[in-house]
């Protein structure tokens, strides 16, 4: 597993090269907890970090259904979002549109997707995509960097930065 970490920690420091100063980015489905923080430590420090999740009792920044969101559109200079598609209950397009919606027309994402060969080994594991799938669903943002993690051989996570 720590080769997957190792991936998932370049992405993250990759993705703050594409941020200025004050820029205000958001990370989805975290709480202020040790990962968040963690996160956070890869990231330029003059960054603005706010942390959103649906679940109040997880103490994020910012407490939102991103599917739904009440957020203001193109508010948000970089999107963050990792294992949280997989979680969506209604439908994952739509939790597309909403992070598209609250990032800013230039602004960067960096996002993380469980891919059909990973295992489902959470309760909360609802959806797997295909890369194909992910490709669909980026097909009108700028990929700039990619990477397929794999496990066992199989291709099991997306990991992408974006520009909108």
């Amino acid at each position: 597993m720590s080769a997957e970490r190792d991936i998932y920690d370049g992405f993250v420091k990759r993705f703050g090269k594409y941020l200025k100063d004050n820029d205000l980015v958001i990370d989805i489905g975290k709480s202020n907890d040790g990962l968040s923080n963690y996160y956070k430590s890869l990231l330029p420090s003059q960054i603005v970090y706010k942390t959103c999740d649906i679940e109040p009792l997880k103490n994020p920044d910012i407490v939102d259904d991103i599917e739904n969101t009440k957020l203001p559109s193109e508010y948000f200079n970089g999107v963050l979002c990792f294992g949280v598609w997989e979680m969506c209950n209604g439908n994952p397009f739509d939790l597309f549109k909403g992070l598209m919606k609250i990032l800013k027309s230039d602004g960067h994402f960096v996002f993380g997707v469980k891919l059909a060969g990973y295992p489902v080994d959470w309760n909360y594991d609802y959806v797997r995509f295909t890369e194909c799938g992910i490709r669909r669903l980026l097909s009108k943002c700028t990929i700039l960097e990619e990477e397929v993690v794999k496990r066992d051989g199989n291709p099991t996570f997306f990991m992408v930065i974006g520009k909108k």
